[in-house]
């Protein structure tokens, strides 16, 4: 395997044609597989819908966007969906970082034990993980069964089938990628500098904040991004956990494809999620770049 890889280096640092030879593979994979389903599934969305007659494929019609972005009862599970997400990112970050500087001034085995321990829950399916926060925090579950005996709570606490319980499952599935988006840039960051600054008389605090957490946004920002454009196209966490009454935008597809068959209104729905997801992205990277974040921060 070494002689194959060193062999696939060799020839590319050759020529800028063999360079380009070894993209045609990924690029012919990413166009077979992702951009052809996707120009099938943006044809789909412009197609009609009847209950009794199927789909017409004589028909080309915006009618199905025009009929997301029209109800408000769509509209507000597509701000429900980003704002669950919106949460869920924002507290991955508020948990993940603690955790990816105490990484990053621990000893080798400690980071690497810490690492594990933060780690192995990628390697339960999210399906299991989801189901065991079924168990704790249902009505009957091990939280409530728990506040209940001890006299704390007189009912059992609403904790599941709403927004709460779907943003639990979804900090726990993510929090994992926050963690290892912090903590890489964190380890590039050259421990000189912030020697420097406390020789230039910086305390503790003030060298994080002006030199450790400044150089660790770009982790931040990957993560950030990493989180939210999983967490608002997750369907199992918030299926289970938040079920038929705490509607996000995935479980809508699923809803129209699979329970209404209604193919063309989920196509639109996909491709207004995604359009959406570019958009929050693109600001939000727009900000974190901008002039103003950097005074603003500074």
């Amino acid at each position: 395997m070494s002689y194959f890889i060193g062999g696939i280096m060799n020839i590319a640092g050759k020529t800028q044609w063999t360079r380009m030879f070894l993209l045609v593979l990924p690029l012919l994979f990413l166009f077979i597989f992702f951009v052809v389903p996707m120009f099938h599934l943006f044809i789909m969305s412009l197609r009609s819908f009847n209950p009794t007659a199927g789909i017409d494929e004589s028909v080309i019609t915006i009618s199905n966007y025009k009929k997301f972005l029209t109800d408000a009862y769509y509209l507000n599970i597509l701000f429900r969906t980003f704002k669950i997400s919106g949460f869920s990112t924002f507290f991955c970050f508020l948990l993940g970082y603690p955790v990816a500087y105490l990484m990053n001034i621990s000893k080798p085995r400690t980071a690497t034990l810490i690492l594990l321990i933060f780690i192995s829950p990628l390697l339960i399916s999210i399906v299991v993980r989801s189901f065991s926060w079924m168990v704790l925090l249902a009505p009957n579950g091990v939280i409530n069964t728990y506040l209940l005996k001890f006299h704390i709570i007189n009912k059992p606490l609403k904790l599941i089938w709403n927004e709460f319980g779907i943003f639990i499952g979804l900090v726990h599935v993510f929090l994992s990628l926050m963690i290892l988006s912090i903590f890489n840039k964190l380890s590039n960051i050259n421990p000189n500098l912030v020697l420097a600054a406390r020789n230039l008389g910086a305390t503790n605090a003030q060298a994080f904040m002006k030199v450790t957490f400044p150089l660790s946004i770009p982790g931040i920002v990957a993560g950030a991004v990493l989180v939210f454009s999983i967490s608002v196209s997750t369907f199992i966490t918030p299926a289970l956990l938040g079920g038929a009454r705490t509607k996000v935008i995935p479980y809508l597809i699923y809803e129209q494809n699979l329970v209404l068959l209604n193919w063309p209104f989920g196509a639109a729905i996909s491709f207004i999620l995604l359009s959406a997801t570019f958009i929050v992205i693109f600001l939000y990277m727009k900000l974190m770049q901008s002039k103003k974040w950097k005074v603003i921060y500074y």
